[in-house]
């Protein structure tokens, strides 16, 4: 099966921040990780915003695939926090508007926190 084109927006992005204990758990384990931090509801919009961005862009936020779980650890984080206030120079509505706070919070605590890492679950 092919990935979807990138210009498709019938997807949504949820950022799930998760710590490193949550990481380090075994292969064998039944019990998935809890993500600390989770920003969901502006899946869609957030989706959109990131196809939007060119594909030639070499910042961090336009290696997310809309479409499959794209991870980013705390350092490929701070670089991302810093391009989220250009997702709004590409047209927003209200529903895009309110996706980038949440996505800059989930970027900003996974930039201080240690050993994280921000799960962007597309799908």
């Amino acid at each position: 099966m092919s990935p979807l084109p990138r210009e498709d927006p019938r997807t949504g992005i949820d950022p799930q921040l998760y710590d490193s204990h949550s990481h380090r758990m075994s292969r064998r384990s039944k019990h998935r990780p809890a993500p600390i931090r989770e920003s969901r509801g502006h899946g869609e919009a957030l989706a959109r915003l990131i196809a939007q961005l060119p594909a030639c862009t070499s910042g961090r936020l336009a290696t997310i695939d809309p479409y499959h779980d794209t991870v980013l650890n705390e350092q490929a984080a701070r670089p991302a926090l810093r391009e989220t206030p250009a997702l709004l120079d590409h047209g927003t509505d209200d529903a895009r508007a309110e996706a980038v706070p949440g996505l800059a919070t989930c970027l900003k605590d996974c930039s201080t926190t240690p050993g994280s890492y921000l799960a962007l679950v597309g799908g």
